[in-house]
């Protein structure tokens, strides 16, 4: 299965193939305008496990606030670490204080490096406001997190299939239910 954009550019004749087959030949980059070009477009693209994107998935389609972004998913996953946290006093009072450190998005970027990106250029040039630099910074703290996008999923692949088997099991219990012969009596009353 493919994008249409996956089939523009790598049909027979098109500008980007002609110069992915140069580049497999050995032609560096720099001299690839039309591969170069859509390099630089896709840089910041993040990839996604399909694992996790199936998880996020299921999330966005149960939730009642449809725009679930990377900080909602991110604290639901924590939610347990934070109870434990809230449990111990010297603990909960040093998890308090990291709200003040990322209260303000132009401290946050001072800190992680992103205040030279051009996205965030723009929306200090532009006087952006709190809510529009603390979305801009959400973007950058999750889709461009590296530690998230290539972290072992497989416990939760493994969870996956857990509930998988459950819900597989579950399905035939009850497909052999319903699909018996029908008869009226006490003990198909108590059985049901």
């Amino acid at each position: 299965m493919h994008h249409r954009i996956t089939w523009s550019n790598l049909s027979d004749g098109s500008a980007v193939r002609l110069d992915l087959e140069a580049f497999i030949r050995g032609e560096p980059l720099k001299q690839l305008n039309a591969l170069s070009n859509l390099v630089r477009e896709l840089k910041f693209v993040s990839t996604v496990e399909r694992i996790q994107e199936g998880d996020h998935s299921v999330a966005n389609r149960m939730v009642v606030y449809r725009n679930v972004s990377g900080p909602y998913v991110s604290c639901a996953l924590r939610a347990p670490e934070i109870k434990t946290l809230l449990t111990q006093p010297a603990q909960y009072s040093k998890f308090l204080q990291k709200f003040d450190e990322v209260a303000c998005p132009d401290d946050l970027a001072k800190r992680f490096g992103f205040y030279r990106h051009p996205l965030w250029q723009d929306a200090c040039d532009s006087k952006s406001g709190k809510r529009q630099k603390q979305k801009l910074s959400s973007v950058f703290m999750y889709a461009l997190d590296v530690d998230t996008q290539f972290q072992n999923m497989s416990n939760a692949k493994k969870g996956r299939e857990k509930r998988r088997r459950k819900q597989t099991q579950a399905e035939v219990h009850w497909r052999e239910h319903f699909q018996r012969r029908k008869v009226f009596s006490r003990s198909t009353c108590k059985e049901t």
